[in-house]
């Protein structure tokens, strides 16, 4: 399973990167310590809302990149909402 969010993440990335306008700037990756990648994540609410999503991080090291670390994303919120969606994030971490 890991290697399949692994592989989502890196297509997420390459997919947003590859968009003319909308990647994000080169010199903002060049100085992130870290980048997290979380593909596809759920969020729907009726009332009582909930998100989850899971997700790849790296940090730089003196030698590249570590290797890959893996997080779950989750929360949840009460209060007028209702509907789903899926949402894809980059975190960079400065």
């Amino acid at each position: 399973m890991r290697f399949n969010n692994q592989k989502k993440a890196a297509r997420v990335f390459r997919e947003i990167m590859n968009t003319p306008d909308k990647g994000i700037p080169q010199d903002l990756l060049e100085n992130a310590e870290c980048v997290a990648v979380f593909p596809s994540v759920i969020k729907a609410g009726f009332i009582i809302g909930g998100r989850g999503g899971r997700g790849v991080a790296s940090c730089r090291k003196a030698m590249g990149w570590s290797a890959p670390a893996f997080f779950n994303l989750g929360g949840g919120s009460i209060g007028l909402q209702i509907g789903a969606s899926s949402t894809d994030f980059i975190i960079c971490c400065l």
